[in-house]
């Protein structure tokens, strides 16, 4: 009993019929698929079909590098108190101090130290 419906035994010959009907029905689809394989063959009479040639590749003057065109520079607009104003000779130059040096050397020369003493 398969949830709540009871079973009838249809008899042997009901059971003798479906088990020819499903027999003769895989006979067919077996048939028809021999059949499709016999109709197609391996590879296609045409090859140039499964392939798509794109625009690209049809240019015939591939080999010619492509020439840029130099644009002249664009002159900067004139503003009010925008006049070069001349450059000092040299920066000057400050003395670095420990509290200026970056963290990573402090602490790669903290791990120098320690493989020194090993």
């Amino acid at each position: 009993m398969l949830s709540g419906i009871p079973e009838i035994d249809l008899g042997i010959d009901a059971k003798i019929r479906n088990i020819e009907a499903t027999e003769d029905s895989k006979q067919k689809l077996l048939t028809e698929r021999m059949k499709k394989k016999s109709q197609t063959s391996f590879a296609p009479a045409n090859m140039a079909v499964n392939y798509v040639q794109h625009s690209r590749y049809l240019q015939e003057e591939t080999h010619l590098p492509r020439v840029k065109r130099e644009e002249p520079p664009k002159p900067r607009p004139v503003v009010v108190g925008d006049a070069e104003r001349p450059r000092p000779l040299s920066p000057p130059k400050k003395k670095q101090r420990k509290e200026d040096k970056a963290t990573d050397d402090f602490h790669y020369e903290r791990f120098k130290k320690a493989l020194r003493r090993y």
